[in-house]
């Protein structure tokens, strides 16, 4: 991925998540809560479990409209003090516009 980069933030909120690689998957991000973050099949299939597409305000708005209903007060309170670090947005556009720019002359 260009730029390339040790690691990323990415804004996540999901109950269900991919937790077996599909044969033939290359992992290209992880963590202790994700293990399959990013994967690539191929040249053809980018996942990203996270949501690059959420702004932290779009977040915590959603958080704080399940509050108590569908996520525990203690839960939101974790995930909106984690939207204290911008997540990298930009450079994530990057990697998905080459990615699927890939092959293309």
């Amino acid at each position: 991925m260009t730029p390339s980069a040790a690691s990323y933030r990415v804004i996540s909120s999901h109950r269900d998540q991919i937790e077996v690689a599909p044969p033939g998957a290359r992992i290209l991000g992880s963590n202790p809560h994700c293990p399959l973050s990013m994967l690539a099949m191929g040249d053809h299939f980018l996942g990203i479990q996270g949501h690059p597409e959420f702004t932290p305000e779009y977040s915590a708005t959603l958080m704080n409209s399940r509050r108590g209903s569908v996520i525990a007060a203690e839960v939101v309170d974790a995930g909106l003090a984690s939207l204290s670090e911008a997540p990298d947005t930009g450079m994530l556009a990057l990697w998905i516009a080459a990615f699927l720019g890939q092959g293309e002359e």
